[in-house]
């Protein structure tokens, strides 16, 4: 019985050690690798969802996304997990005149709220 639940973690934490792996990030980010993963799962194509006509049309295929809110994902704002992003400085008044106004980070999330990431 705990068996569908088992392999449904089992395969999160496959793709979280994966995205931390490939990010080249320490282990400490696995919570946020966690949410990554579960986030692209729930908006991709399962088996136990229809998909779609007796042709496999994809475009009137389920995901859990789908399923759960009634629209379609939207993949816009999605960027890899732990790629390079560039931090604007905000308060530009205590700067000298040639000091960079930007700073290289590495990116982890933005937010996980509905379709933003």
């Amino acid at each position: 019985m705990n068996g569908v639940i088992e392999r449904a973690i089992g395969i999160i934490t496959i793709i979280a050690r994966l995205i931390i792996y490939k990010a080249g990030l320490l282990y400490q980010m696995w919570d946020y690798a966690i949410e990554y993963a579960i986030w692209i799962k729930n908006r991709v194509l399962i088996a136990a969802l229809p998909f779609g006509d007796e042709d496999i049309n994809i475009a009137t295929s389920i995901t859990l996304y789908k399923a759960f809110t009634g629209n379609y994902p939207d993949f816009d704002k999605l960027r890899v997990f732990g790629c390079k992003a560039v931090l604007y400085k905000i308060n530009v008044d205590y700067l000298t005149t040639f000091e960079p106004r930007i700073r290289d980070r590495t990116w982890i999330f933005i937010k996980m709220e509905g379709n933003s990431i």
